[in-house]
């Protein structure tokens, strides 16, 4: 990774963590991959790029971003999650201090995971110049809702109505303006 998309990432994992952090903010996030199929990390890292980048991302830029990290998605991070929230969910298998161990490291692992993805896009921003204006509480929905309706094109699931949830992460991201 050249030197200024290692300070790209640094620096986006750092805004990730924060926005995650803020009341509601995760929660959020996580109905929106549940519901719509939103990869959280992408998310995040569009966001960056609008509030602290003053890139205006198109839906092209979007679909890139998703294509850069899709094979470590797709390969990594889900199969990770999906084995996760499996010993979660418990059952007859998934129960005892020794289970939730395993899924203690797994955790971790999913989040090591991320953290790689959010180099990928981090690699993706290095390469496009940067924008000039600062970042509208606007341009924050819209970005957050055309990663939302991407994701749904890639699932080719049914259109469902996130607008409120949309405009509360926004709201949270305008704050750390």
């Amino acid at each position: 990774m050249t030197d200024d998309a290692t300070d790209i990432a640094e620096a986006c994992w750092a805004f990730a963590l924060e926005l995650y952090q803020r009341p509601s903010a995760s929660a959020i996030c996580l109905k929106l991959q549940a519901e719509a199929g939103v990869d959280v990390m992408l998310l995040l890292v569009a966001i960056f790029a609008v509030t602290r980048r003053g890139l205006r991302l198109s839906s092209l830029d979007i679909e890139e971003m998703s294509a850069a990290c899709a094979p470590w998605r797709d390969e990594i991070v889900q199969p990770l999650r999906r084995v996760r929230t499996t010993l979660k969910a418990g059952g007859s298998f998934a129960s005892g201090e020794a289970i939730e161990a395993l899924r203690g490291q797994i955790k971790a692992s999913e989040l090591a995971a991320e953290r790689l993805e959010n180099d990928l896009l981090a690699r993706w921003l290095a390469v496009q110049p940067r924008g000039a204006q600062s970042a509208s509480l606007d341009d924050i929905r819209n970005v957050i809702g055309d990663v939302v309706c991407a994701a749904q094109r890639r699932q080719s699931a049914a259109s469902i109505d996130l607008a409120d949830d949309v405009a509360r992460l926004a709201s949270l991201a305008d704050d750390l303006i």
